[in-house]
């Protein structure tokens, strides 16, 4: 065996366990030795890796040892942060009281308090070019743990990708333009709150259940099958109209005038017969209409 590779063997255990400051802490909590767990829960409070469960933990160490310190306050504050994180985790029913003290004290206090809250604003309908566009927006943070905001997203089936962390502003609202264009393939994303080292301290969506934008349809064309039975209703229609309308010699105003010419024809063959003198009696007279 080469001298380096012993080195990196017995370097392998320190650089693990430095790389876990929270399994530590649970170590040293184990152990009674309470500044050690203080000291190596807050490095895992700072580190970039660290997901809600990590901060949850890593907080709860910190509030236990911090109440072995006999530093109640401060013990109290860390359960809070817990709490607003998840307002349901519940301590260990086999933890000392005299340690648990200022949880349940801390749970009392929580009711007062929301946990952090992220409200999500679907894009609307926008033009089939333009970025898609969507929005953040912090509900509730009542002891102001979230330092920023990113969006993690991908396209299709693709790799997911997270943005660089957004500073919070005064209205904790933001409108984050993802890298695609309405037309592009289904959008995937969730979004992040996180500490001011870069831990997440919620989501809004999340890798397992991420909100989602299909791609936009492009604009409908007539369909021509949907065309021809439009023109066909159009004729049906003025078929319809053209049955309805009666033939001109079918008109009443042509059999009204048809009728006047008979009527006038008939008396003016009454009075010239009556006037031409002849034999009385009746005549027969045949009308023919040309």
């Amino acid at each position: 065996m080469s001298l380096r590779l012993l080195v990196l063997l017995l370097l392998f255990p320190a650089i693990a366990w430095a790389q876990n400051p929270l399994d530590e802490a649970r170590q040293l909590l184990d152990n009674l030795d309470f500044k050690g767990a203080l000291q190596e829960s807050t490095r895992a409070l700072e580190s970039p890796q660290a997901g809600p469960a990590e901060l949850v933990d890593a907080y709860q160490i910190q509030g236990l040892s911090l109440s072995a310190l006999q530093r109640a306050d401060e013990s109290l504050m860390a359960f809070k942060k817990l709490l607003s994180i998840d307002p349901t985790f519940r301590i260990s029913a086999d933890i000392s009281p005299k340690l648990s003290a200022p949880f349940y004290q801390a749970v009392g206090t929580a009711k007062e308090l929301t946990p952090i809250t992220l409200i999500h604003v679907p894009p609307g309908l926008r033009n089939r070019s333009a970025p898609q566009e969507v929005s953040i927006r912090i509900e509730a943070d009542p002891l102001r743990l979230v330092s920023g905001l990113r969006i993690c997203h991908r396209v299709g089936s693709g790799p997911w990708i997270r943005s660089q962390a957004l500073e919070v502003n005064e209205t904790g609202s933001f409108s984050l333009g993802l890298p695609v264009s309405v037309a592009a393939s289904e959008v995937q994303y969730y979004f992040e709150a996180l500490t001011r080292a870069g831990g997440v301290l919620a989501r809004a969506g999340s890798l397992a259940a991420p909100f989602g934008t299909k791609p936009a349809s492009p604009d409908k064309e007539l369909d021509p099958s949907l065309e021809t039975t439009a023109g066909l209703a159009e004729n049906l229609a003025d078929q319809e109209l053209s049955d309805r309308d009666p033939k001109w010699y079918q008109s009443w105003w042509f059999w009204t005038a048809v009728g006047t010419v008979v009527v006038g024809t008939a008396v003016g063959v009454g009075v010239g017969v009556s006037t031409a003198g002849g034999d009385s009696g009746p005549k027969d007279y045949s009308i023919d209409v040309q």
